[in-house]
């Protein structure tokens, strides 16, 4: 055995020193030994929110939410999908849209090639630059739709949204008829609901274009609309019951419009 040991010791820790680097890449790469977030929000908007507005958004849902998996911490993760960038869509803002082709959705020029069970093509009237912007956006959204991670959908615009992915769930949590593209009790305006509006929420520094703005992240949370996702197929968003009790909290709170 000695002699075995002293031929193969340095094949053994070689050996030892690969299984471990292996295993650490397959942790890093399935969250193994990583706290889960217990709840996920999914932000869509023309601009990214600043940092600090999204460090506030998780700090009240974390208040609000509790340790749904167990793993001994409250985690809130935003998940931020961006429709435009800024710069390019300055650019686009003063080109006429000439494309005849396709029925427009509002005033976004983004356009649906068939809507249906929260899975859609989407495709873009712009061009150049921001037709490729909007691609990039469209993907790792219906990334997150497709792996139901995020369970609410905070929105500046639902009623695009809901055109294109029919995904906002009822009020009783179910997934609307086919021929239901409305959003009516399906979302309601952060400042209509006391649990979020009534929250401290501090302020955000940021910079745009090259300049430092500053503000209160009330400001930009307040017109935005929140609604939670439903599901189509046996797939579902982790700890989804506890994430549909916190729903029916923040319903509760609602200000009587």
């Amino acid at each position: 055995m000695k002699n075995w040991w002293y031929y193969h010791k340095w094949y053994v820790v070689c050996g030892v020193i690969l299984l471990l680097i292996v295993g650490d890449l397959l942790a890093s790469k399935f969250g193994w030994f990583q706290k889960q977030p217990d709840l996920q929000i999914a932000y869509i908007g023309k601009t990214k929110l600043p940092e600090d507005t999204v460090a506030a958004l998780e700090t009240v849902f974390a208040s609000l939410a509790g340790d749904y998996n167990g793993d001994g911490a409250v985690m809130v993760q935003v998940n931020q999908y961006a429709t435009s960038n800024p710069e390019i869509q300055t650019e686009a803002d003063a080109q006429p849209d000439t494309s005849s082709d396709a029925a427009p959705i509002g005033d976004t020029g983004i356009v649906t090639s068939g809507v249906g069970n929260g899975i859609t093509g989407v495709g873009s009237t712009f061009s150049g630059d921001l037709s490729f912007y909007q691609n990039a956006y469209e993907i790792p959204l219906i990334g997150d739709i497709t792996d139901c991670a995020s369970y609410l959908f905070l929105m500046e615009d639902p009623k695009e949204f809901q055109l294109i992915y029919q995904l906002l769930a009822m009020p009783d949590g179910s997934c609307p008829d086919d021929k239901d593209f409305s959003v009516d009790g399906k979302v309601f305006r952060w400042d209509s609901c006391s649990l979020l509006s009534d929250a401290e929420l501090g302020e955000y520094t940021d910079s745009m274009l090259g300049e430092e703005i500053s503000g209160e992240n009330r400001d930009l949370l307040s017109g935005l609309y929140l609604g939670r996702r439903c599901f189509f197929t046996d797939k579902r968003s982790a700890n989804e019951e506890e994430c549909a009790g916190l729903w029916e909290e923040l319903v509760r709170h609602l200000r009587a419009q």
